[in-house]
């Protein structure tokens, strides 16, 4: 069975639109329930920084495989004893 490796790029996707969904409801919250003082603006701005550096670490990550390539599963938990050894291929 072959497919192709983009197909593990949707559950990603999701997983970012689900966390995009509660870095602005989180926001919203710190900024409407919150104390409005300069410690609350802070904290919202450490939350996008940080948000934004894993999103851009995970992009530049992500950039360095070929995501058009094919992943073929019928050899990939195929057995290959030799002697003591047991490796999988």
């Amino acid at each position: 069975m072959v497919f192709p490796a983009w197909i593990f790029l949707i559950p990603y996707g999701f997983f970012l639109l689900i966390a995009i969904l509660f870095l602005f409801l989180n926001v919203y919250h710190m900024s409407r329930y919150g104390l409005q003082t300069l410690k609350t603006t802070g904290v919202i701005g450490v939350y996008f920084l940080t948000f934004f550096l894993v999103l851009g670490m995970n992009i530049i990550l992500l950039g360095r495989y070929d995501w058009s390539t094919d992943i073929e599963i019928q050899n990939l938990f195929q057995l290959n004893i030799t002697g003591e050894d047991l490796e999988l291929l």
